[in-house]
């Protein structure tokens, strides 16, 4: 989705904040796992999270799109990055904790991917391991002809992102105009 605008990715998200979202899941993984080592961010994009979980944990990413993976090692030059689909991966290891974050489990768009995802991931759980999936939207929350802009701007770059959700039967619809 974002193969075109990878470069400006970050910008487009300057508005999330990734150091508390990161706080508060170390909070939580030491709540219930608390013997935590390793990581594997699954859509990792690029690897923001892992610039602030890096301290605390060994984290390893895999994105589908190369030029995410190229800039997360540059945030996280100690982890491993993989350009890989989570649908369907085999890294031959196994984590601590597997996460999938920033919705991005809804790419897999259809229940049986969903289904074969989630098997993949479990596949990279150690025994006692940890899976952390942040959901997409459900239809309860979604709002069908929805228009959200967005303009940021940082070092002479500009970007205004516009987006248009629709609902197609039970697809939801997310449509981005950069």
């Amino acid at each position: 989705m974002f193969y075109q605008t990878s470069e400006f990715y970050d910008l487009i998200y300057s508005f999330k904040n990734y150091r508390d979202e990161a706080e508060k899941i170390k909070k939580y993984i030491d709540e219930i796992q608390p013997h935590t080592k390793t990581i594997l961010d699954v859509a990792c994009g690029t690897g923001e999270h892992a610039s602030f979980l890096k301290k605390s944990y060994k984290i390893d990413g895999i994105d589908l799109n190369e030029e995410f993976i190229e800039i997360a090692k540059t945030k996280n030059p100690q982890g491993n990055y993989y350009t890989r689909d989570m649908t369907q991966f085999d890294l031959k290891q196994t984590y601590d904790i597997v996460m999938c974050l920033f919705s991005s489990i809804g790419y897999v768009q259809t229940i049986d991917k969903l289904k074969h995802t989630i098997e993949q991931l479990k596949k990279h759980l150690k025994d006692d391991g940890l899976l952390i999936i942040e959901p997409w939207f459900t239809p309860e929350v979604w709002t069908p002809g929805r228009v959200n802009i967005l303009t940021t701007e940082k070092e002479g770059i500009k970007i205004n992102r516009m987006t248009h959700t629709e609902k197609m039967g039970t697809c939801l619809l997310w449509i981005f105009i950069i």
